[in-house]
């Protein structure tokens, strides 16, 4: 142990101080005391931070699918895409533009896109061109570590379909499962931008809306309307 000139002899550190070069002889007051114990707490967040990646990127983690953190995975992604709302509806542009690039970085969105398309859809069984129905655990964490924002999107198998109140049918293309995650990932960070603009009064392809909203807002508005 020895005393270090940069706490100005009043507090015992290791030997060999983090300054580089050694701590300096003439400390300027009130801002070079502190400067060998905040590089400590730098390195220290650092390893933490660390620390916490491994936590949600170890072997233990992409074995078992089952065993994450899906609560958290939830709440994170819907925290970010609430700040994203409310940076919007505010006007504040570019803190919401910082909030979807932070949202395509995380790890967190990944999961939960492949989870949506994988697990969670109904429409989850239709295979693509690859031929793909279903994933084993290891191959979902494969599939969201794959997840890329570049090149080319793949092709789509085009399928026929019966139309309802008619003999005719009507094409359909069907991506494969890694196109719909990756869409699944972008919607995730466009999407509370676009709600936060929209009408309250639109109802068509909009998340947690569907035609017997539209038809109640109708009735409310004759049901009110002055007479």
């Amino acid at each position: 142990m020895a005393l270090c000139e940069a706490d100005h002899l009043t507090e015992e550190v290791p030997t060999g101080c983090c300054w580089r070069g050694g701590c300096p002889k003439k400390p300027m007051p009130g801002i070079m005391p502190w400067i060998c114990r905040r590089r400590a707490g730098i390195l220290q967040g650092k390893a933490v931070r660390q620390r916490q990646r491994a936590k949600t990127q170890g072997q233990s983690l992409k074995v078992a699918w089952q065993d994450m953190p899906w609560k958290q995975v939830h709440r994170r992604v819907f925290h970010l895409q609430k700040r994203i709302d409310r940076a919007t509806q505010r006007g504040e542009v570019r803190t919401a533009h910082t909030l979807q690039k932070l949202l395509v970085k995380s790890w967190y969105a990944r999961l939960l896109a492949v989870r949506r398309v994988t697990q969670d859809h109904r429409g989850k069984h239709p295979a693509g061109m690859d031929g793909v129905t279903s994933l084993t655990p290891h191959q979902r964490l494969a599939r969201a570590t794959a997840i890329r924002l570049d090149g080319k999107a793949t092709p789509l198998r085009r399928t026929w379909i019966p139309t309802r109140g008619s003999a005719e049918k009507r094409p359909l293309g069907i991506p494969t499962q890694q196109e719909r995650a990756r869409q699944t990932f972008v919607r995730q960070a466009l999407e509370p931008e676009w709600e936060a603009k929209l009408s309250p009064h639109t109802y068509g392809f909009r998340p947690g809306r569907s035609c017997w909203d539209a038809i109640g807002a109708i009735f409310n508005q004759i049901r009110y309307r002055p007479q």
